[in-house]
């Protein structure tokens, strides 16, 4: 007696899967000849696996990404959170820059850096650095990542310092910083509101450590203590107008589009929980 015959389109969606866990980000004309798919039924097969969230296209570089996690990326474990944030997310980094200009990126925490995970660097009409997904910024210097620990829990908050404290304030590139100056900035960031750079941050990666993008940032946590998921930043050329000037103009609206990127995410049934940003800390 013959079994039962195998699903061919969802075979062609695994092997999509597969190719983007496998290889990472992909374009349309990669995902072709790693797959062997034809272009038309590709795209049928993304739609479907981007419409079940199994799959995203980034607004930074519109390369296809999966949302599901796999061996090869322990860093993107926890069930897919970083796609599902990066997805949801999107749509509400380009309506920010739509209406304010100036670039936003999101980024979560990966041990003592954040990590970028979406950006709409590419949908302004600014010349900026297009920084890229994966991408990680110093947690000590960046706005993103002093909004991060003003926000985040006071547990997750202690093995944040004892990570810095073992990996030493003192690194090569770092402006000199002291755990008691960082500490009063977090006391300053959460009586502000906003993370502001360090006045010695040059924008500075890990990919591209010389970086000098002469741009100043204020970022806003996504989330609260009970569970902070990343950060939104905007950013702008620093001779344009100071921090509280910028602040002045764009802060509620950067706050609207993190409480709306918030609430979207645990309206998919998804709560923001601390051990989230735990697990990426311990990947990194």
């Amino acid at each position: 007696m013959e079994g039962p015959k195998p699903i061919r389109s969802l075979e062609r969606g695994l092997r999509v899967l597969s190719a983007l866990t496998r290889h990472g980000a992909q374009s349309l004309a990669d995902l072709c000849r790693t797959t062997g798919i034809p272009k038309s039924t590709l795209r049928r097969v993304l739609v479907t696996l981007e419409d079940n969230r199994f799959v995203r296209q980034s607004l930074a570089d519109q390369l296809f990404r999966a949302n599901v996690s796999a061996p090869v990326s322990q860093a993107l474990a926890q069930s897919g959170f970083v796609g599902r944030l990066a997805a949801i997310a999107a749509p509400y980094l380009e309506e920010l820059t739509k209406r304010v200009v100036w670039p936003s990126d999101l980024l979560v925490r990966n041990g003592i850096h954040m990590e970028i995970v979406e950006t709409s660097r590419t949908r302004t009409p600014l010349i900026v650095n297009r920084n890229e997904i994966g991408d990680r910024v110093d947690i000590v210097l960046s706005a993103v990542g002093r909004a991060y620990v003003a926000a985040c829990g006071a547990a997750e908050r202690r093995d944040i310092l004892r990570d810095l404290d073992q990996a030493g304030w003192r690194q090569v590139g770092r402006p000199s910083i002291t755990r008691e100056a960082f500490l009063e900035e977090i006391e300053r960031t959460r009586r502000r509101g906003y993370g502001i750079r360090h006045s010695g941050f040059t924008g500075a990666t890990s990919k591209w450590p010389e970086t000098n993008d002469r741009l100043q940032a204020i970022a806003v946590a996504v989330g609260d203590a009970d569970g902070v998921l990343g950060c939104v930043n905007l950013l702008w050329p620093k001779e344009v107008m100071t921090a509280e000037e910028f602040a002045g103009r764009y802060l509620d609206l950067l706050r609207a589009i993190t409480d709306r990127i918030h609430h979207a995410f645990q309206d998919r049934g998804t709560p923001a929980t601390a051990p989230v940003s735990r697990s990426l800390a311990d990947a990194g």
